[in-house]
């Protein structure tokens, strides 16, 4: 069957189990969460969504059925099942403020909804239909995803990164995997830069700030080119931030919660005084805020190796917070529940490089004869900013803030180590004093900045990944990214700090009446900036925008006046499906018709149109050049494999063999350093190459060579540290 019409058929499908399994994770949340806004429900939701889909991968990946029909069935089964069970058995909750929207939320949310409708427009026209270019793309995340694919598993040690955790990437396999094409790739950060923004509103509003500065805060973390790139390709730092946000947010609503002691000691007093009338128990959300604590602290420990320090930072703080503000009982509970929650969905990740390799960390070792990072780039250490300590840095790290973000993150930026130590100091002396929950909360907050600004100071290739250049300083994007979680935290502690002093001192009330101002026409400052350097086609995203906000303005009125006894997901699964199928369709042949031509442009100069048109999809074909993705073909149709690390072209040699491989291609130029490491090309690979018996030259064409590989399959790799 076509390609396209069966993407055509897919889709209906894919949608409706999206719109289960959406429906079934907000019903959850809001019985969790009964008293809960409609944005910190839609947080809870997307939480429970990514994680019953990483779980549910998780359980096919090990039994090597990991493919796209199956995780859509999987997941499905559960969403309808969830579904019945509420409906079945658990009781709705009594009269919650969450019932309806609340009066102070209703101008935000419709200007969130704006913003939303704003993001998913970007998302489908700079995304969905355009190809992908972003490099860690096509370097890193789709060839993981495609290699798990192939693998039908999350152990693919064909990849180049099959050791990199993947959870921001199981979002991408999830609306790639059931299509003939990665084209929905586009969509992959969406849920994420959601969450990031729901969860600054309820972090905000946890920390003290008001209903207006918590949406003013928000609008400020998101307002910036870093969370604009990511929302049209597959990179991970949104993720990461949104996550860790939602690990504050639900840590500390469970540390400050009163306990089910105190809250009974209450009911009961105030049963005494309505003269025994109060008959409905108060809701005891510990629990849930624990549980969702577990599961966000889980997801962030597996996107990638840099969020694991976030996540000890968050599992740290919230058991200080616990420990001294309700006891050591609750800490008890914290940590087990906690560690569960790492287990589930951190847990496959580390095991599995420690079962294959011995080191949880792989590349990365502490023991120097075996740690394959130190071998790829000998001064790694040099790569971040604490052991770089060169003085421009400062500089440089305030006109990349400038230039990726804008007024308010540089604000937050420089102000970040005042405001690290005012929290602590005033908090512990506020706790010491008075022994009230918001100055041990205010203390514990300024522990998280230092901590977290330490994670983003030694955090490798941030400063640079050519010795000696600061070349990322100087790109600007790589530092602001990788510190993205500590900047946007920095600015909701800034608007904290700020609201905190001018309650305090009376004769700021004009600040007080400026503040507001001066914080919108920042906004809209780094909102023009960040769009102004995407440079894409920001018309028709606009007019995107215009007719999602009309098509939900008009679900919106036909929800008010739909009959409640009747479900409406039928007639959206109906109407959704009669747009959407034709149109994915439509992408998808646009997708397989130019994708050779379009990086044939862009990187690889013809090869893979001859490869399309010459190259046996049965093949396994060995690739050293970056990025790879494009080899891949539209239908990923050919089997690609590449070496983590090359110490020598002998190994290299045997390496092939063992893994059966027929056709190697490199270019002419040379094999790249990140094989070779930095400091070890004393003999160039690619001149050894071509004077190897078991290799025969069959072209070179498009600036690469084309090797037929005829080594002997029998002799196995030697034991050394090559992959």
């Amino acid at each position: 069957m076509d390609a396209p019409l069966t993407d055509a058929l897919v889709f209906p499908v894919w949608f409706g189990v999206n719109l289960a399994l959406g429906l079934a994770a907000w019903k959850v949340s809001h019985r969790l969460f009964p008293s809960d806004g409609i944005l910190a429900t839609l947080g809870h939701a997307l939480v429970l969504s990514w994680a019953t889909i990483v779980l549910a991968a998780i359980v096919l990946g090990l039994a090597y059925s990991l493919t796209g029909f199956a995780l859509l069935g999987v997941v499905g089964v559960i969403a309808l099942a969830t579904l019945i069970l509420l409906r079945r058995f658990s009781p709705r909750p009594c009269g919650g403020e969450g019932s309806g929207v609340r009066d102070a939320d209703g101008w935000w949310l419709l200007l969130w909804g704006a913003v939303f409708a704003f993001w998913l427009s970007h998302s489908i026209v700079n995304g969905v239909m355009q190809f992908p270019t972003d490099w860690d793309t096509l370097n890193y995340h789709l060839p993981m995803i495609v290699q798990w694919i192939h693998a039908q598993s999350l152990y693919a040690p064909d990849c180049f990164h099959w050791s990199y955790p993947g959870n921001n990437e199981l979002l991408g396999f999830w609306l790639v995997a059931p299509f003939s094409g990665d084209f929905f790739i586009g969509l992959n950060n969406l849920p994420a830069a959601v969450l990031l923004a729901t969860q600054a509103v309820q972090l905000g509003l946890t920390l003290g700030l008001s209903r207006g500065l918590a949406h003013l805060a928000a609008f400020a973390v998101v307002s910036n080119f870093v969370v604009l790139n990511q929302l049209t390709n597959a990179e991970n730092d949104v993720a990461a931030a949104a996550l860790f946000l939602a690990c504050l947010h639900c840590g500390f609503r469970f540390a400050s919660s009163p306990t089910r002691a105190h809250k009974e000691e209450v009911q009961s007093r105030s049963r005494e005084e309505a003269g025994n009338s109060l008959s409905t128990p108060l809701p005891d959300g510990r629990g849930s805020d624990l549980l969702y604590f577990a599961i966000s602290l889980g997801l962030l420990a597996g996107v990638k190796y840099y969020a694991l320090g976030y996540a000890a930072v968050a599992g740290i703080a919230i058991m200080l917070l616990t420990l001294f503000g309700t006891g050591r009982r609750a800490g008890l509970s914290l940590a087990l529940i906690g560690a569960a929650g790492l287990l589930l969905f951190a847990g496959y990740w580390y095991a599995r490089n420690w079962v294959v390799t011995g080191r949880p960390l792989y590349p990365k070792s502490f023991d120097t004869e075996t740690d394959l990072i130190s071998k790829m780039y000998p001064d790694v250490a040099n790569t971040s900013f604490l052991g770089n300590g060169r003085p421009e840095l400062v500089g440089l790290t305030i006109e990349a803030v400038w230039k990726m973000a804008g007024p308010i993150h540089v604000a937050a930026l420089v102000t970040a180590p005042l405001l690290a130590v005012g929290f602590m100091v005033l908090g512990i002396r506020g706790y010491w004093r008075r022994g009230d929950a918001n100055n041990l909360r205010n203390a514990v907050l300024g522990f998280v900045l230092t901590s977290a600004a330490l994670v983003w100071l030694t955090t490798p290739f941030a400063v640079e990944d050519q010795p000696g250049t600061l070349n990322q300083m100087h790109w600007h994007y790589c530092p602001v990214r990788y510190g993205f979680v500590v900047l946007s935290l920095s600015i909701l502690a800034l608007f904290l700090f700020g609201s905190l002093w001018v309650r305090t001192l009376t004769f700021l009330r004009l600040v007080v009446q400026l503040a507001p101002s001066a914080a919108i026409l920042a906004i809209a400052i780094q909102i023009y900036t960040a769009c102004k350097q995407t440079a894409q086609d920001w018309e028709t995203v606009m007019a995107g925008t215009a007719n999602l906000a009309f098509w939900a303005g008009n679900l919106f009125l036909g929800l008010s006046i739909w009959p409640k006894a009747k479900p409406i997901w039928p007639l959206l699964m109906l109407v959704a499906s009669g747009l959407g199928a034709p149109l994915c369709a439509e992408n998808a042949a646009h997708w397989h018709r130019r994708f050779s031509a379009f990086y044939d442009r862009r990187q690889l100069a013809g090869v893979s149109a001859l490869m399309a048109a010459e190259t046996a999809e049965t093949e396994r074909i060995c690739v050293l050049e970056t990025p790879c993705y494009p080899y891949f073909g539209s239908k990923r149709q050919f089997q690609l494999f590449q070496p983590t690390f090359i110490p020598s072209a002998e190994w290299f040699l045997r390496y092939c063999g063992e893994r059966n491989g027929s056709l190697l291609i490199q270019p002419w130029g040379g094999v790249s350093e990140s094989w070779l490491g930095s400091f070890q090309i004393e003999a160039r690979i690619p001149l050894q190459l071509r004077k190897h018996t078991g290799l025969q030259l069959e072209r070179e064409f498009g600036g690469r060579d084309f090797f037929r590989i005829v080594l002997d399959r029998e002799k196995g790799t030697d034991k050394d540290e090559g992959w």
